[in-house]
């Protein structure tokens, strides 16, 4: 596939696609809480949805939500396939596999043919491949032409700016894993929508041209031009939505939540709208149904058009502040935020037309406003401000806000762990004031934390800095404390006298120093990203048992590459089991592996593929008790990945091309394991 379009004719292009990002995920917080409620029913708890309502109902406002966490995982296709703008539905599904843990992240998991997404899952887990996995043929067209191919889609839109065509492509390849028929078509419609809003004009005319995309022949085709009309007869939303229920609710379209009642409400608010972020998001949410995936296609496509200015007619972006959470199966990927998954899209734009892509450290505040978590702060041309009397203090999550997440299941890692490195970049106009880092962690689900204060900097700076983690300042540096492997939830700036402090970027880098224990702590145990049958819980170590195929136990650990894993297990009954690292999900990572046939391996699963890289005859009795130690160090001018296991006296070591980054843990296949701790370390360099 051939791009019409060049990323340097768009200059605001990395802007509008954070723009749409949040215009993503303000939508599903502000429809989230009343998700499929009758109109009726919305209307008389609620009234018209001016803004967010979480607080009315009780629910935390930043919250997991399959459209967040498909949108941005899935689009993890084309890092896991070299980038080929040619990927297919095939290989996408297989990113599915990889990301995906069954029945506990991203997908609404109502039941095989209730279900749309279930059920495209449970043919892929089973080896019919995409796009056969959800095609009417194989799942029947009341289950194929549900909603959830267009609420994953809007991240293949905002790849292809100022074409649609190349957005269409994506977007059929990308819905037909799970989805057939009209489904298709209407995540055709949102990508070619996004697609063109890069290039302005009216609301009107980027439906417009976006419909000339899709078959003409659709229904999908034809709900344009009836919507558009009905709007016209009736401009008040609240008299026109009744005739627009009747003609197309659910109770004309069965299944658990069918495409064509929600994606014509999406261009009823669009119409209605005119443009506006504000008005369209209280006609979206106002009317009903699946509120918080249309309120997100919506947005995005708005976002786009209309840019940060857009969002500025209420305060959208203040109470989010950027944060997010993308649920699948890479912890050290679970914690981010709006700026963070803009900017990824942004480099993965450039790979895939073969450019080199722009480097965005941790916190880099690029965007205007943009203030990635950290709260409470002034946004400062590329820069963030804390302001104020001595003991103000700013601070980010690193890790879970709450511990109590309704809905979607939520497992990932801290984004910063003892033992790495923090380097915070910041500007003095005149003097800054003294400042102090400060680190918060977790003890337990009663909300107890410690706090550990950083190194104090005084008003003489320790160096002057101009590189890669924000603009020319001063770099001071820390090394995280010990934590006692409890989860750091914060990551927070005190001022230690009255004034103004500018940072200009932040950046978390190196292997952490960790000793991981179950303790019988939710805070402890919820780092983890759990994709075994039984955990034991109970149990002060790790007692992990699966049944069918192989099981992981992960911790992100940094997400780096070079590490030294070491962990006493005792093997119980094992198909294979053994130590992993370098995982980017379920079905792509290095191991050191215990056969039961009594083999020691070094291994590389690769999707479907097992390569054994490495093996011997393991001198010792299978199931028993073993010291299992290994390590990866990536080797710059052999471009190659060097792997060292042991499992008590067997020693193997090979090297594997290139680098490999990921999350850490454990792996079980068909039995149990014990192991009383892991521990994590930097590798030793020779």
């Amino acid at each position: 596939m051939e791009f019409k379009t060049s990323l340097e004719k768009y200059a605001a292009y990395p802007e509008q696609v954070y723009a749409g990002v949040l215009g993503k995920i303000i939508g599903v917080y502000v429809g989230r809480p009343f998700e499929q409620w009758s109109h009726k029913r919305i209307m008389e708890e609620l009234g018209e949805i001016e803004y967010y309502v979480h607080d009315r109902l009780g629910h935390p406002l930043i919250v997991t939500d399959d459209d967040i966490s498909g949108t941005f995982a899935f689009l993890r296709a084309l890092e896991e396939h070299d980038y080929d703008p040619n990927i297919t539905s095939e290989q996408i599904g297989k990113t599915w596999l990889n990301q995906i843990v069954a029945r506990r992240t991203i997908l609404w998991w109502g039941g095989v043919g209730q279900s749309t997404e279930h059920t495209a899952f449970h043919r892929l887990k089973s080896g019919i491949p995409a796009p056969e996995s959800g095609s009417i043929a194989r799942n029947g067209k009341t289950v194929a032409e549900q909603i959830g191919a267009q609420i994953f889609i809007d991240g293949w839109g905002l790849l292809c700016p100022g074409d649609p065509a190349a957005a269409v492509s994506f977007a059929e390849r990308a819905a037909r894993v799970s989805h057939d028929g009209e489904a298709v078509v209407g995540a055709q419609m949102i990508a070619a929508m996004i697609a063109c809003a890069f290039d302005g004009g009216s609301i009107e005319e980027v439906i417009e041209k976006a419909s000339e995309y899709i078959p003409q022949d659709s229904m999908i085709r034809a709900l344009v031009d009836d919507v558009r009309q009905r709007v016209v007869d009736e401009p008040d939303y609240l008299k026109g939505f009744p005739s627009l229920d009747e003609t197309y609710g659910y109770h004309r379209y069965p299944g658990g939540c069918h495409i064509i009642p929600n994606h014509a409400l999406i261009l009823f608010a669009l119409f209605h709208g005119k443009g506006s972020f504000a008005q369209s998001m209280k006609v979206v949410n106002t009317c009903g149904w699946d509120t918080d995936c249309n309120a997100a296609n919506v947005g995005t496509i708005l976002g786009v058009l209309n840019g940060l200015n857009g969002l500025h007619e209420k305060d959208w972006r203040g109470p989010v502040a950027d944060r997010l959470y993308v649920a699948a199966a890479a912890p050290h990927r679970v914690i981010s935020d709006a700026a963070q998954e803009a900017q990824r899209i942004v480099q993965t734009a450039h790979l895939l037309r073969g450019e080199q892509p722009p480097y965005f450290p941790t916190y880099n505040f690029e965007f205007p406003d943009s203030v990635q978590g950290w709260s409470p702060v002034e946004y400062d041309f590329g820069a963030i401000l804390i302001s104020g009397p001595a003991d103000t203090e700013a601070s980010c999550f690193t890790w879970l806000e709450s511990l109590e997440m309704k809905g979607y299941e939520l497992m990932g890692s801290p984004t910063l762990m003892t033992g790495q490195t923090i380097g915070i970049v910041y500007e003095d106009a005149h003097v800054a004031p003294p400042f102090e880092v400060v680190v918060e962690y977790q003890i337990d689900a009663e909300n107890k934390r410690e706090i550990v204060a950083g190194h104090h900097f005084p008003k003489n700076p320790q160096k002057e800095y101009q590189g890669t983690i924000g603009q020319t300042g001063h770099l001071v540096t820390i090394t995280v404390p010990e934590t006692k492997g409890f989860p750091i939830r914060k990551l927070g700036i005190r001022l230690l006298e009255e004034g103004t402090l500018r940072i200009a970027g932040i950046e978390i880098s190196g292997t952490p120093v960790l000793d991981l224990t179950n303790g019988g702590s939710p805070a402890q145990q919820l780092q983890w990203m759990n994709a075994v049958d039984d955990w034991s819980k109970w149990s002060l170590g790790f007692r992990l048992s699966h049944e069918s195929g192989d099981g992981l136990f992960l911790h992100g650990a940094g997400g780096v590459s070079d590490v030294s894993l070491a962990a006493d297990i005792h093997v119980t009954l094992a198909q294979r089991c053994g130590l992993v690292l370098g995982c980017s999900g379920l079905r792509r990572y290095l191991g050191l592996v215990l056969t039961a046939e009594g083999q020691i391996q070094l291994i590389q699963q690769y999707d479907d593929e097992t390569i054994v890289l490495a093996e011997e005859r393991f001198r010792g009795t299978p199931f028993s008790s073993h010291p299992f130690r290994f390590s990866a160090l990536y080797v710059p001018d052999r471009e190659a990945t060097i792997l060292e296991g042991s499992i008590g006296d067997n020693l193997l070591r090979i090297g594997v091309q290139g680098r490999h980054p990921g999350s850490v843990g454990y792996l079980i296949s068909e039995g149990r394991i014990d192991s009383p701790l892991l521990s994590i370390r930097p590798v030793a360099r020779a």
